[in-house]
């Protein structure tokens, strides 16, 4: 189960001008599952949420880590950027919804 404080939960903001839902989808998919294949070398770094809003060509991911050390080397590692990591405080009683893929919504 994820720590969730203050200490090592980060908040990573990505911007991608241009880039419409499905896409940004697919970015948030690519990190995910980057991270989730660390699990097997052990490296401290967990996916815990993410948040795509459309209007500002933008998501959010939300990550446990011993340190921002750890998430930057991991951005590094992984050769994806990222406008700005800010330490950030969860909402332990806060959980996101089920994952079942990114979907445009219909109008």
């Amino acid at each position: 189960m994820p720590r969730r404080s203050a200490e090592n939960t980060y908040l990573v903001e990505h911007y991608r001008p241009g880039l419409d839902l499905g896409s940004l989808g697919q970015c948030v998919a690519h990190l995910r599952d980057q991270i989730e294949h660390l699990h097997e070398d052990d490296v401290p770094l967990r996916f815990l949420c993410s948040v795509i809003v459309p209007a500002d060509e933008a998501f959010l991911v939300l990550l446990d880590a011993d340190s921002m050390t750890d998430v930057t080397d991991f951005y590094a590692r992984d050769g994806s950027s990222y406008d700005r990591i800010s330490s950030a405080v969860a909402d332990p009683t806060c959980s996101c919804p089920p994952t079942g893929g990114w979907q445009t919504p219909t109008s």
